[in-house]
């Protein structure tokens, strides 16, 4: 996956309402230690390949002019859990959005492609956006869906 897919995607999830603002991210493992990922404080919507950021597995930027995002600690966390895992997407789809704010998982008949495709959601405890803490509390849950990766 290259700069410009990711580009595309981002370009893909504003159109369909999933991102607003500047918040969702991005990131693609490039190697064993590199990840390419999406920056902070930029739509999603508009990014340019010339934008995105390259970290290594700790967290820290090795390339890109723009800062990294915030929330890439929770993505090199699922991808140290989780070695099937190549990329990360998150967004705030206003639906996803909904069910994260009740403190329950949407029912498992709600659409019949959750069960095919996703398997458990898990539920992840609050916890600050862009903290170790919201790392360490998602990590574990990126085991749950591991026979549907």
């Amino acid at each position: 996956m290259s700069a410009r897919d990711i580009c595309d995607i981002g370009r893909r999830m504003w159109q369909r309402g999933y991102v607003a603002g500047t918040d969702s991210n991005i990131s693609v493992r490039l190697g064993p230690d590199r990840v390419l990922c999406t920056p902070t404080l930029i739509s999603k919507g508009f990014m340019k390949p010339a934008d995105l950021c390259v970290v290594d597995m700790a967290g820290n930027q090795v390339r890109g002019r723009r800062k990294r995002t915030t929330e890439i600690l929770v993505h090199l966390a699922i991808m140290q859990a989780q070695p099937l895992a190549k990329a990360v997407i998150h967004c705030h789809a206003p639906h996803g959005t909904a069910w994260a704010a009740l403190p329950q998982t949407p029912p498992a008949d709600l659409f019949p492609e959750k069960e095919v495709w996703l398997g458990p959601i898990a539920v992840a405890p609050y916890r600050l956006t862009g903290t170790s803490e919201l790392a360490e509390v998602v990590a574990p849950l990126a085991q749950i869906g591991r026979a549907h990766v």
